[in-house]
């Protein structure tokens, strides 16, 4: 059974933490490029481009 299927419950607790890690980091990274957009006035097309690259960055 694949990671990302076991449950919950069943993972042990250092996977637990590492996946809490992993999903505050994401969220750190989709807030800076919210600020990016309002406060530097990112183009669609750079705001895009920044998409693309958390995207690479987030694998």
């Amino acid at each position: 059974m694949p990671e990302h299927q076991i449950p919950p419950h069943k993972l042990a607790p250092g996977l637990r933490i590492r996946e809490a890690e992993v999903a505050e980091r994401k969220a750190k990274m989709l807030l800076g490029i919210i600020k990016l957009k309002r406060y530097h006035g990112l183009s669609d097309e750079e705001l895009e481009q920044v998409m693309k690259m958390a995207c690479e960055l987030s694998k």
